[in-house]
């Protein structure tokens, strides 16, 4: 399917991703899997976005070829720690080997002052304005619990802004 081939050269990752998607819902074609893997380096350099490696490797994994598997292996030293998953799930689904050793842990792009500014902030009451074109609410957190303490809306609003 040359359409969705030509796709997997998009600037936009999500385009990338759906070809790959598409391609992987084809049956294993040489010519789908050579596009995949010319597809697969340009997908793992983006820092910012994994949707297009992912599908990659998954489309990659449907073509059960040793060539696709070979080029899944490029992905065991990604620094995204969900692509590495992916590739090592995808190996050991083929019978390529098992690779978890692979995955380690999650490298986070948050820094220490990340942390010291989120830790400063455990037990203080957080509070979020929202504004909209039909009023404003709020909502209070208390940092470190994870969820929203209490929702208070404006009561003249409530039925207008849910």
């Amino acid at each position: 399917m040359m359409f969705c081939a030509k796709h997997l050269k998009d600037s936009d990752v999500i385009v990338r991703g759906t070809a790959a998607d598409l391609l992987g819902e084809m049956p294993p074609d040489e010519t789908n899997t050579r596009a995949l893997i010319d597809a697969l380096p340009v997908a793992l350099a983006d820092k910012q976005l994994n949707d297009a490696a992912l599908s990659i490797l998954d489309a990659l994994g449907k073509q059960k070829s040793a060539r696709a598997n070979e080029a899944i292996k490029t992905a065991l030293d990604s620094a995204d720690y969900l692509i590495r998953r992916k590739a090592v799930a995808t190996l050991k689904a083929n019978g390529a080997g098992d690779f978890s050793s692979h995955i380690g842990i999650v490298q986070t792009r948050n820094t220490a002052s990340d942390y010291e500014r989120a830790i400063a902030r455990m037990g203080k009451r957080i509070t979020a304005v929202v504004t909209t074109t039909k009023g404003s609410f709020y909502d209070q957190f208390i940092a470190g619990r994870g969820h929203s303490q209490r929702r208070q809306l404006y009561p003249a609003r409530q039925a207008e802004l849910l």
